[in-house]
């Protein structure tokens, strides 16, 4: 399928190439696509990394809060066309300043997991785990990164360091290669709310997809769009009260995972650990 969780290396040129009609399903999983793999590849699950143009509090997620405003004026969301409910979402996804994302993306590389409070301007925090291969907790604060890894983790990054730096933060700069490949998930929140119904150049592009009745999304009634590419299956809310967030993604079949997105714009605020807790993590982050 063109965009799966975790394209083969080979294909993933021809990832790019769409119809005149896309699906939000084949963008998303071409951003998870990218960010899984080049997680993976620092854990050393994974022998390609990512596409090298890609630019891109730690409690469970609360329930999205309904906004004041209306979701659709004219009209209720579920009323409208799937294209049109998707001009909705990103026009109030691409003005959004912060927002929480938790996701589990299953690959056959391993499950990744974690939750992240990220904004606009580059304050993140959070944590993620890769199953079998530990867990780190994250913080990104403008062009800084400290990452604490568990000993699992560590040894992955740090072969042998383990009793020098077991409960230590390793700062880098955010784009030393390894730091930059595990915050890709500072980004993924408000990249994917601000994409839906973009093309990579920018370009829009009509939606496809099924409406499938309403839910509750904790305590915010959402939109069910339902698509399918190839052998997989995705399931998109989108709030229909309140403004018409992107509240949680779920994909089923080939390719599993799910992103629920909360919190928005809430303030993030990132305090850099104690000078007595840091370690210089360059020699180990730079790739």
């Amino acid at each position: 399928m063109r965009g799966a969780v975790t394209p083969d290396c080979q294909t993933r040129a021809s990832d790019r190439h769409m119809s005149e009609q896309g699906t939000f399903l084949m963008r998303a999983n071409r951003l998870l696509a990218a960010t899984v793999l080049s997680s993976l590849a620092l854990a050393g699950l994974t022998a390609c990394g990512p596409d090298s143009g890609t630019g891109k509090s730690t409690a469970p997620a609360a329930p999205a809060a309904s906004a004041s405003k209306p979701a659709a004026a004219g009209g209720s969301l579920e009323s409208l066309p799937v294209d049109e409910i998707f001009k909705r979402a990103q026009a109030v996804g691409s003005k959004v300043t912060a927002v929480k994302l938790a996701f589990t993306l299953k690959a056959d590389d391993g499950t990744m997991s974690g939750e992240v409070a990220e904004d606009g301007t580059g304050n993140c925090a959070g944590t993620v785990t890769l199953a079998g291969q530990g867990k780190v907790e994250l913080l990104r604060k403008g062009t800084t990164v400290w990452l604490k890894p568990d000993a699992t983790f560590l040894n992955s990054v740090a072969p042998g360091k383990g009793a020098a730096l077991s409960g230590k933060y390793l700062s880098a700069q955010a784009d030393a290669v390894r730091a930059k490949e595990l915050t890709a998930f500072c980004d993924l929140g408000l990249q994917t709310l601000k994409n839906i119904g973009v093309e990579e150049d920018g370009s829009a592009t009509p939606m496809t997809g099924t409406k499938a009745g309403t839910k509750q999304v904790g305590d915010t009634k959402a939109v069910i769009i339902t698509d399918k590419d190839g052998g997989t299956s995705a399931e998109l809310a989108i709030a229909a009260e309140g403004q018409p967030y992107l509240l949680s993604l779920v994909t089923t079949g080939t390719d599993e995972g799910n992103m629920t997105f909360s919190d928005f714009d809430k303030p993030v605020t990132v305090t850099a650990p104690p000078a007595s807790q840091v370690v210089d993590g360059s020699a180990y982050l730079k790739g």
